[in-house]
């Protein structure tokens, strides 16, 4: 093959990584995130051993090897490297999660391309892969906006169109929406006019996505080479287009506050609530200050990459159970900075802002079009912001990093010289290269993903647990989040049958012995360590064996010298002791919790129930209850249970009538649940709620047959 061809075949297969926003594969694991991370690596594998073939023999394709931006990312690499081999968990971060799909592994792939891409295309090869990253998002985006505006959800949802998450979305958008105005500043009228839309497009849909981080991350984007721009020209230029700005920005305001106004229930209603006081924002900064502590227990090299959950673990903040009973297990501190720092140490972050500020070298240069320069400054402006409140994900680092390399492109022409022919050998050896590399790297990894997605989707839980250990036997990945779905129903199915068969009790021991391994590997991984008290737990009621009880025992003590601040943990330990009949113990333990954090109603709700089985003081349990109703407590089936029996016990049916109430508030639509409160009300001579309540009552019994 002509050394020529071989260079315009990577620059056409390079092509592919523009239109990677558009691969989604139902039937992963993560229909969204792993099939693209997988593809690129197979993609990065290509493109890079036949670079190597390239470099062997011509050093104008080495020429790359000594740009700032390479020199940023090897460091990056090569100081991962180290906090990967020096970690508390080497495997995770080199091969990541099947969440993520981060980890060394996919940094390493993501440095080979930039250096294959870099080298190989010319600026027209750039400038058309931009082009076509920048119509491919402004296509996806009208789509979902169309699709929206059809279902009626528009400005009360979230866009996340093929990004499975809208704050995904708005970080691709973010250094999408810039490109347009390369492009909508040269060429003909139809194509300025085409980006130009493109580039309204991906603005609009940076704000329905409704992010705030990205939304300020697009204002800094803007201000920043908007403010350069203006420091070049003349004064009434700089009058006019200052006054255009406030009054448009102005404009937009009211514009956005009179949509909120309206549609409070979500959208634009979400963008106001930035306040330093929301629960979102204190459970960033909790995991901002966890990452902080990690950094200053491991200042030198950090915990290693993809290893933040150990840090948040460690350093738990019982706050968190007030604030987001669904975030109690964080793998990301949503501020790319800060996990760098804790996880790689000052090297790594110092190679990271290295990276960023290597623009800095590429703006300096005359040469470039200001277009060019003002794209490139606002990108970088709005790609730092958006990562200080996010963590980095694969494809708005490759967009940023390729409109880098067109920007250094333009400054640095390919040097000119004869074209050599590439020995047939080392194409040959670069493509088995390829083949090996690729395999276990992507279409393994590819295969274990959609194994994965057919276990969790199985109808029946034991075939599922059976093929999950098939999968861990020839898999490099984590598999505790589909192992945890599997936990769960399990748990429901047998809570909601009449007993236990075989087939169950060995699934649960199966399971079981899973999270022992898993633990084994990641010993300062609480999620496994609480499923393993769930599973004995419930592994007691089937066989009543005290084996059992001793190992929840040494559980609850082992999740105690991690975490000692977890609430959860007392909880959890509480339960096994009202299994064997120590209420005493559980009491004691449930008070624990509620010292760790006196505003989290759970404690409190289990106060009361543990309290009432024993047959101690009702009034306590009545109190305890009535406080965990006072702090929005998630009344749930089984708790009324024993709502009813301490109101047969205590004579309370005030308490019941109230928890009741709550439950129609989570659930309008329980006939039962009113007709109780109808009971309840009479027993208690309130003729005003017991009216509300039959309204209610008949209300959804007209609705019966309209349903039928």
């Amino acid at each position: 093959m002509h050394r020529l061809n071989l260079r315009h075949f990577i620059a056409s297969t390079s092509m592919a990584g523009a239109v990677l926003f558009l691969l989604v594969i139902p039937d992963f694991f993560q229909p969204y995130v792993t099939p693209r991370v997988l593809a690129f690596r197979v993609l990065s594998g290509l493109v890079f051993s036949l670079w190597l073939a390239l470099a062997t023999s011509d050093p104008r394709y080495r020429e790359v090897l000594r740009w700032p931006g390479t020199v940023a990312l090897l460091g990056l690499l090569g100081v991962t490297a180290a906090a990967t081999a020096f970690g508390i968990d080497p495997g995770r971060s080199f091969w990541g999660d099947l969440e993520r799909t981060g980890g060394w592994l996919t940094l390493a792939h993501l440095v080979a391309w930039w250096i294959a891409t870099a080298s190989c295309l010319r600026a027209q090869d750039w400038r058309r892969w931009l082009s076509i990253a920048t119509l491919v998002a402004a296509a996806v985006t009208t789509f979902g906006i169309v699709n929206q505006w059809v279902q009626g959800t528009l400005l009360s949802q979230r866009l996340s169109t093929l990004s499975g998450n809208p704050t995904f979305l708005a970080s691709y958008l973010l250094v999408c929406a810039p490109l347009a105005v390369v492009f909508a500043t040269e060429g003909s009228r139809r194509v300025r006019t085409l980006f130009a839309l493109a580039g309204l497009v991906m603005v609009a849909g940076v704000f329905l996505t409704f992010s705030r981080g990205a939304l300020l991350a697009l204002g800094c984007g803007v201000a920043v080479p908007g403010v350069w721009w203006i420091s070049r020209q003349r004064a009434r230029t700089v009058i006019t287009t200052v006054g255009v700005a406030v009054v448009a920005t102005a404009a937009l305001g009211l514009a956005v506050a009179g949509v909120a106004d309206g549609n409070n229930r979500g959208g634009f209603g979400r963008v106001f609530q930035m306040g330093m006081d929301s629960s979102s924002a204190q459970m960033r900064i909790l995991g901002w200050k966890a990452a902080w502590e990690g950094f200053l227990e491991r200042p030198r090299l950090g915990w290693g990459p993809e290893n933040y959950y150990a840090v948040f673990n460690v350093h738990f903040d019982p706050l968190v159970h007030t604030l987001s009973a669904e975030e109690s297990l964080l793998d990301r501190p949503h501020n790319q900075f800060l996990e760098t720092l804790c996880t790689t140490g000052p090297l790594g972050l110092l190679a990271f802002v290295a990276l960023l500020a290597s623009t800095v070298v590429t703006l300096r240069r005359n040469t470039l079009p200001f277009a060019v320069r003002g794209t490139l400054l606002g990108c970088t402006v709005a790609y730092a912001v958006n990562l200080f409140f996010l963590f980095d994900t694969l494809l708005p680092t490759i967009v940023w990093l390729a409109l880098l390399a067109y920007a250094h492109r333009l400054g640095h022409p390919f040097p000119d010289g004869p074209e050599l022919r590439v020995p047939r050998s080392l194409i040959v050896a670069a493509l088995v290269a390829w083949i090996f590399i690729g395999w276990q790297t992507g279409l393994r990894p590819a295969i274990a993903a959609l194994d994965t997605a057919r276990m969790v989707q199985s109808p029946s839980v034991f075939t599922s647990v059976e093929q999950l250990l098939r999968i861990e036997s020839r898999n490099n990945w984590s598999l505790v989040s589909p192992a945890m779905m599997l936990s769960d129903r399990l748990r429901n199915q047998l809570m909601d049958g009449d007993g236990f068969s075989t087939d169950q009790a060995q699934a649960v021991d199966q399971l079981i012995g899973f999270f022992d391994r898993e633990w084994t590997r990641r010993p300062l991984d609480v999620r496994v360590g609480l499923e393993l008290m769930e599973l004995g737990n419930l592994r007691y009621l089937m066989h009543a064996n005290t084996k059992d009880l001793e190992r929840a025992e040494a559980n609850y003590h082992r999740l105690q010298s991690i975490s000692a601040t977890r609430g959860d943990v007392h909880l959890l330990a509480a339960q096994s002791s009202v299994g064997a009949g120590r209420y005493a113990q559980a009491l004691e333990r449930v008070e624990r919790a509620r010292r760790l954090n006196p505003h989290w109603p759970d404690p409190h709700w289990f106060a009361g129930v543990y309290s009432v089985e024993a047959g101690m003081d009702t009034t306590a349990a009545v109190l305890d209850m009535r406080r965990a109703l006072a702090l929005r407590y998630k009344v749930k089936p089984p708790d009324m249970i024993h709502v009813e029996s301490l109101a047969r016990k205590a004579a309370t049916p005030e308490l019941a009538c109230e928890f009741w109430i709550e439950w129609t508030r989570l659930h309008p639509g329980d006939l039962a649940a009113w007709n109780r409160i109808v009971t309840l009300a009479t027993q208690l001579d309130d003729e005003q709620l017991a009216t509300r309540a039959q309204d209610h009552a008949k209300a959804l019994q007209a609705l019966v047959p309209t349903q039928r």
